[in-house]
């Protein structure tokens, strides 16, 4: 996950220092390499999120299935202790 709030950084510290280049058509180069990074980062914010997101559900399951084990721990205590009660009447 932090790979990709790191390469979001990196392209948009790219997207704020590129320039022109002495070249053929510089200024509809430049533009198109601005959209190309801009495209790349909104792409990398959307996998980004969507990872959080997955991330977030693996954490909701993983507390709801701690409060069920811990649920469960309680009932076999109770029925324990109602078994030894039985045993000793």
């Amino acid at each position: 996950m932090l790979k990709k709030w790191d390469h979001i950084e990196w392209l948009q510290n790219e997207l704020q220092t590129i320039n022109m280049k002495n070249e053929h058509d510089s200024l509809k180069r430049l533009f198109m390499r601005r959209e190309g990074l801009r495209s790349q980062i909104e792409s990398t914010f959307y996998d980004a999120s969507v990872i959080k997101q997955d991330l977030d559900e693996v954490m909701f399951e993983i507390q709801q299935t701690q409060l069920e084990k811990k649920s469960l721990e309680k009932r076999k205590d109770r029925l324990t202790e109602m078994r030894e009660q039985l045993m000793y009447e």
